[in-house]
């Protein structure tokens, strides 16, 4: 069994312009890890923890990325709105602009814990 590297990686939070269901993690991150990323997410390669009200873990290769949501989960809490269910990630380059590939739009719900398998991924493709 292999040990996986916890990495806390810098990231932006970004909402939809029409579709405030969407919430667009824009990842801040050297070549090599968006590599790693978006290779696992081409492939199906990855799994999705969700932490009730707190954030995600995305596994990817032999890494656990820890994104820390409460602050933002917490905003729709204070303000009585109803959360967004979809998330998708994409990388953020050196001049700050959004680099949104191909991206993959992941089904989520905030007010539980859990975790989405790869399994579940591909069934839903």
């Amino acid at each position: 069994m292999h040990e996986k590297t916890t990495v806390v990686l810098p990231f932006n939070i970004y909402s939809h312009n029409t579709d405030k269901n969407l919430l667009i993690i824009g990842i801040k991150c050297h070549e090599y890890i968006q590599e790693i990323i978006s290779s696992a997410f081409s492939n199906n390669l990855f799994d999705i923890s969700v932490a009730e009200n707190k954030g995600i873990i995305l596994s990817a290769s032999n890494y656990d990325f820890i994104f820390d949501l409460k602050r933002h989960l917490n905003k729709y809490n204070n303000n009585k709105l109803k959360r967004p269910s979809l998330l998708t990630f994409t990388f953020i380059n050196k001049t700050g602009k959004l680099i949104c590939g191909n991206l993959k739009f992941i089904q989520v719900d905030f007010n539980k814990s859990y975790t989405i398998s790869r399994s579940d991924l591909q069934k839903n493709n």
